[in-house]
């Protein structure tokens, strides 16, 4: 009985082991590297060549309103200067890119960015560390209408709805949400209601 439970745990401690074995070496990796190229206001290329994201963030795409706002302040603060990177539960994303916070002496870039209204948050689980902090200087920035927030909302819809298991947020006609079964919803009666529950708006939608 005893040997029955004690595998599970053992292989299980194993895993947590290796991931931490993993984490380690990624940071090795990278920290403690110069910033090289800024790719736009969320995303860098070190001197080792490793493309960093700036993970819980998302700043305007090139051709959006405060892209080159966000590109250039993202460039005073990281270009040329060594940065440090800090790593949550993922180390990567699916395109390679390493996910990280990343400092700058003891400015930390990602909050620096959503304190000024040039990204909003944009949660990305198991990388949920810094979220509430995040949300509470993303509503700060909103309540001053510091740049993106600073902008016409969109087009009000009659409510918003978001997966249960999600931190994005749609209107009803998104292809995300409007046939799934009530259930598997969570339902907004304002964009301003979802934004405060640490949730960011569709891409696709944009509610």
């Amino acid at each position: 009985m005893v040997e029955r439970y004690c595998r599970p745990i053992a292989v299980l401690s194993l895993l947590f082991f290796s991931l931490q074995i993993f984490c380690v070496r990624e940071q090795r990796r990278a920290e403690e590297n110069r910033a090289v190229e800024i790719l736009d206001g969320d995303t860098i290329t070190l001197s080792n060549g490793i493309t960093v994201r700036y993970v819980g963030i998302d700043t305007p795409e090139e051709g959006e309103p405060f892209y080159s706002e966000a590109k250039e302040a993202n460039e005073r603060l990281v270009k040329g200067n060594t940065v440090r990177l800090e790593f949550d539960l993922q180390a990567r994303d699916k395109y390679g890119r390493m996910l990280a916070y990343v400092y700058v002496d003891t400015l930390m870039v990602n909050l620096w960015l959503l304190k000024e209204g040039l990204a909003n948050i944009y949660p990305h689980p198991p990388n949920l560390r810094h979220l509430q902090e995040f949300c509470a200087v993303q509503k700060q920035a909103r309540e001053e209408h510091l740049g993106i927030w600073s902008l016409p909302p969109p087009r009000e819809a009659t409510h918003y709805l978001a997966l249960k298991d999600s931190y994005r947020f749609h209107r009803p006609s998104c292809s995300a949400v409007k046939d799934k079964p009530p259930e598997e919803l969570r339902v907004y009666s304002t964009r301003e209601e979802a934004l405060n529950d640490c949730l960011s708006p569709c891409r696709s939608c944009r509610p």
